[in-house]
């Protein structure tokens, strides 16, 4: 096989795998084997070359410290199926490791995930018709209804990446219909987060979306215009939340609950119903796994978290949401409880100096990524389903790899 045959085939089998698995989960292990198959041959060949990666090692030896906490029931079905889930850990680091000798199109990559984003809002949009047109009434339209390939708050951290690459691609759009598409489709994907109904998702876009907002009106307009522009915004947002009810009850119910919890967690604890609010749940479920935490610093094993918290919930009369088994909803409180201070630590480091390298390669999408693994981590187990585990693991392999080079720095 000539370089040349060889360079297309990766490209091909590359695209593929950032893409084909967004709306046939179940075939993500396939598409992850065809692109492995892929880097070995090309290894074999010597078409790629070796490049040490600081931030992928460190998401190789969080997977060694997972696979030595499910000791000692490593051949259990469910130690397997918890290191089998985090084989991504391990897995993205090593074929993002080697590297073609001439990097690939950013645009052409970017292009292909944004489309089965958009192709995915597109099945969950008609599945949702479809449901409702059955009888199943405006709730097929919320939550996971809406999203039932992904958790809402995986398909709007994907959303949010393609927002990111939308902007990175209109920096180089010199047309005003081109630019003008590009906005429509950024406010399309914006809008999808009122039915996906995930606070962190939206918090995510909505920080993303501001910060482009200010920093463009700052450039762009004179005060009195950036004034008036800021008024008018505040006036959208203002209809947003009176038509949302839902949404803003969510908001004010939160903002209530964490009062009350500051005041005192475990009388907070205590008080709650036998069915409690989503948020008011998560904050009971952090007050558990935290005092498991303190009693096991050095973790209690991948398989025995949920037990731990169902034991603790019970001792607190909780006996409905103990029947549930959550995980934390909360992936480093989920990563310390299972892997203790060693495994907690790490992660952190992982965060951070991810974050600082692409800082300092001005790898703005590699912040992001890190930005939006960081927040979503505070409200939601991310790393806990293969959604996020591979979306996460797999984009920042890519874009820390340095194999994504923008068309004006191709030779």
């Amino acid at each position: 096989m000539k370089t040349l045959k060889f360079d297309a085939i990766y490209r091909f089998s590359l695209l593929l795998l950032v893409s084909i698995w967004l709306i046939i989960p179940h075939l993500t292990s396939v598409f992850i084997a065809l692109f492995g198959i892929v880097v070995i041959y090309g290894i074999s060949k010597k078409h790629l070359i070796f490049k040490l990666n600081y931030i992928l090692l460190g998401f190789t030896l969080l997977y060694i410290i997972y696979f030595a906490y499910c000791f000692p029931e490593w051949l259990s079905k469910i130690a397997k199926e918890n290191y089998e889930y985090k084989l991504s850990y391990l897995i993205f680091p090593f074929i993002f490791s080697f590297l073609p000798k001439e990097g690939m199109k950013r645009n052409t990559v970017y292009f292909q995930f944004i489309t089965f984003v958009f192709i995915l809002s597109l099945y969950c949009i008609v599945q949702s018709l479809i449901m409702y047109n059955s009888g199943s009434g405006l709730g097929a339209f919320y939550s996971s209804s809406f999203s039932p390939l992904h958790h809402p708050t995986y398909f709007a951290a994907f959303i949010s990446l393609a927002v990111f690459m939308l902007l990175e691609i209109m920096k180089g759009v010199d047309s005003k219909w081109r630019r003008f598409g590009i906005i429509i489709l950024i406010l399309y994907f914006g809008i999808l987060h009122l039915p996906l109904g995930s606070l962190s998702g939206m918090l995510v876009y909505l920080l993303l979306l501001g910060f482009v907002v200010i920093k463009w009106s700052i450039k762009r307009l004179k005060p009195m215009v950036r004034i008036l522009f800021f008024f008018v915004i505040g006036v959208c947002i203002a209809i947003v939340s009176v038509t949302q009810v839902s949404l803003t009850a969510n908001i004010k119910n939160t903002g209530n609950f964490i009062v009350e919890y500051i005041k005192d967690p475990s009388e907070f604890v205590k008080s709650r119903p036998a069915i409690m609010q989503g948020n008011e749940a998560r904050l009971v479920v952090w007050t558990v796994t935290g005092e498991i935490i303190k009693e096991h610093p050095l973790g209690v094993g991948v398989n025995h978290l949920q037990n731990k918290m169902y034991e603790k919930l019970k001792k607190y009369g909780k006996n409905d949401l103990a029947a549930l088994k959550y995980n934390p909803h909360n992936q480093f409180l989920q990563t310390a409880g299972e892997t203790g201070i060693i495994g907690f630590l790490l992660f952190i480091i992982i965060l951070i100096y991810g974050s600082y390298q692409a800082y300092l390669q001005k790898n703005w999408i590699l912040i992001f990524i890190f930005f939006s693994l960081a927040l979503n981590c505070l409200f939601e187990s991310m790393l806990q389903r293969q959604s996020g585990i591979v979306f996460y693991t797999m984009w920042i392999a890519i874009l820390s790899s340095g194999l994504l080079i923008p068309k004006k720095e191709l030779t």
